[in-house]
């Protein structure tokens, strides 16, 4: 896991860095000047937040996880890892035999670290002259360094600009713990106030594999779409568009347009990135241009234009969340249909037996000669 954290850019900035900028000349003479974004004049050091409630360190370790140990030999995993006399035998048993365990027990064992190592609590080993309260060893007065726990001790150091973490070594791992815990770092830019927070969590290596994922497929649509634009017929690129909905299951299109036109809808429905549905926007159009590169897709794709353009002529229409053909009402077998799918599925059977130049009687030529009779185009 790789995290990214970057200084939040504060309004108030009484020594002026947020106006510093880089200046540049380019080929042609111009002036470029861009922002640093400085926010502090110096680096940041981080502890672990101390909760004082429950005298321990803020560090998200008693989180419960999946137990990737589960099913090995005590003895297997204390060879493996090398394990000290701090473990024992039950103890491990007991562990091994869980489907979950905390973040601090997983991490003690695969570092080979004494049992409690990683504790969040902090120790209370000074006692204030003539008071019978203890507080924190190293928190007051002259404690020793070496009676605080490895988290007591951990920090992170942050720098006035984009700080990268990631979890392949000990100190990356914590790192990013005491990131996602503490209270002056955001968790992420929406979330971040400027009065309480230095830092904030810019990205996480999921969202960069998201948005890696929604760009390559956004690529993807602009590709076919421009093999749909220069390698079908118009009413082939008509019958694909004219399956395609919005997001509220709206058709994209109910009537003949001319190619431009189309073409405008399709640009608009896949690249507009201010459009909050255009993932699911660019999946629909994917799946639909999938359907031209085979046999049986371009069987589906009949049917499902068939479908749309007798619901757009009203030959078929939808009540009381049954699909109905309003011609067939003498025959209760195709008359109404339950859902979409079974819709298509019928239609899809009967294409699979359709011949034009067949005289006899088939449900999907029926419908494909009434609409027909209204206009719509099927070569």
């Amino acid at each position: 896991m790789k995290l990214i954290v970057r200084p939040v850019i504060r309004s108030s900035d009484p020594q002026g860095r947020r106006l510093q900028k880089h200046v540049m000349v380019d080929h042609l003479g111009s002036v470029l000047e861009t922002s640093m974004n400085k926010t502090k004049e110096f680096e940041t050091i981080e502890n672990f937040t101390f909760d004082s409630d429950n005298n321990k360190l803020v560090t998200g370790l008693d989180e419960l996880i999946p137990n990737k140990l589960k099913g090995s030999e005590p003895m297997e995993i204390i060879n493996k890892y090398a394990l000290d006399d701090t473990w024992s035998i039950d103890q491990l048993k007991v562990i091994l035999s869980s489907d979950n365990i905390t973040k601090q027990t997983y991490y003690e064992i695969i570092d080979g670290m004494s049992r409690n190592f990683y504790t969040s609590k902090r120790p209370y080993s000074k006692i204030l002259p003539n008071s019978i309260f203890h507080y924190p060893s190293n928190d007051k007065g002259d404690g020793n360094a070496d009676d605080r726990t490895f988290l007591q001790k951990f920090k992170v150091t942050l720098v006035d600009g984009s700080n990268v973490f990631d979890d392949s070594t000990i100190t990356g791992r914590f790192s990013i713990l005491l990131l996602q815990n503490h209270r002056k770092i955001a968790s992420g830019k929406t979330t971040m106030n400027n009065n309480e927070h230095h830092f904030y969590i810019a990205e996480r290596e999921e969202d960069i594999k998201e948005a890696s994922s929604r760009n390559n497929l956004i690529n993807l649509s602009v590709y076919e779409l421009v093999k749909l634009q220069n390698e079908t017929t118009n009413l082939t690129r008509y019958k694909v568009i004219s399956t395609l909905t919005d997001h509220n299951g709206q058709p994209l299109i109910a009537g003949e347009m001319s190619d431009y036109a189309i073409d405008g809808i399709l640009n608009s429905y896949l690249k507009d990135n201010a459009n909050k549905h255009q993932f699911e926007n660019v999946n629909k159009f994917i799946a639909a241009t999938k359907l031209l590169k085979s046999k049986e897709g371009l069987e589906i794709l009949e049917v499902k234009y068939a479908i749309q353009q007798a619901l757009n002529k009203n030959v078929i229409y939808i009540t009381d969340n049954k699909y109905v053909w309003g011609s067939k009402k003498l025959e209760p077998n195709v008359y109404t249909h339950a859902s979409l799918n079974k819709l298509e599925k019928f239609f899809i059977s009967e294409y699979e037996k359709y011949d034009e130049d067949d005289e006899l009687s088939n449900y999907y030529g029926d419908l494909v000669k009434e609409l027909q009779t209204k206009g719509v185009k099927f070569k």
